[in-house]
């Protein structure tokens, strides 16, 4: 570049001759063949974002230089794959990357990018994309027993990854244990489980994703017999608004 004075990218151009001496005189010899060489500036990749699942999606942008104007660029997915042309901005699943590479969630997917003006430029920066196991999808049901009564929790796995085992992880103490994917508890044990106890023989456990919440039985019942159906929720929906709901009944407790 500095003998041709040019910067990138450019195309320099080359041709070659030699000079004999012979009796004192220097002779030149024509000029060889022309051989074209492109210098050419390596794209610059985005990776957006870099943490996925299967089912999310990953934004791949290739960007050429401005005086290099494509619309198909070359990514390399992994070690040792060929090359695949896509567009240069091309958006991609989890599931897609893990096909392209033969692997299986979680995985680790690195990438990088290059494109073709006459020669292949050199390749881009490099990304490492996370690919994470996908969340399970937790049911219970009922979401209101008593201690003695029993509660089926069912852990939903997707069917894409082979399950070792599963686990029933406690918010409120922070701990897990290991327990079957589709697995019927009764309230006790739940209460064991989570380190809690019932103050009353006839409170209610009402089991939700961040642990067990106890309430007044007979407070749930009385609220049942109302016909407001917003006043109803409110008293099952959340602790915090029981003491409200408890002030209403004593209210309206004559014309019940």
């Amino acid at each position: 570049m500095k003998m041709t004075h040019q910067s990138s990218p450019a195309e320099i151009e080359l041709t070659c001759y030699y000079s004999v001496e012979q009796r004192g005189t220097i002779s030149v010899s024509p000029l060889s063949n022309s051989i074209i060489i492109e210098s050419l500036v390596p794209p610059e990749l985005t990776v957006t974002p870099l943490v996925i699942t299967e089912s999310d999606s990953v934004t791949v942008n290739c960007q050429t230089p401005s005086s290099v104007p494509l619309s198909q660029c070359y990514f390399n997915f992994g070690k040792d794959k060929p090359a695949k042309p896509f567009s240069c901005q091309k958006t991609l699943t989890g599931t897609e990357l893990l096909q392209i590479t033969n692997q299986n969630s979680p995985a680790e997917v690195a990438v990088s990018c290059f494109y073709l003006k006459t020669h292949r430029a050199p390749n881009s920066n490099v990304f490492s994309i996370s690919i994470r196991l996908p969340r399970p999808e937790l049911t219970v049901t009922p979401l209101v027993i008593t201690e003695s009564h029993s509660v089926t929790v069912n852990c939903q796995t997707p069917s894409s990854v082979p399950v070792y085992q599963c686990w029933l992880y406690s918010v409120r103490d922070q701990t897990s244990r290991v327990v079957s994917c589709h697995q019927t508890l009764t309230g006790t044990e739940l209460m064991k489980m989570t380190h809690q106890r019932s103050l009353m023989r006839n409170l209610l456990v009402i089991v939700t994703s961040f642990g067990a919440i106890v309430t007044e039985l007979g407070l749930v019942l009385f609220c049942a017999r109302r016909n407001d159906k917003n006043w109803g929720h409110m008293c099952h929906g959340t602790a915090e608004k029981g003491p409200t709901c408890a002030a209403q009944r004593t209210q309206t407790g004559s014309s019940a």
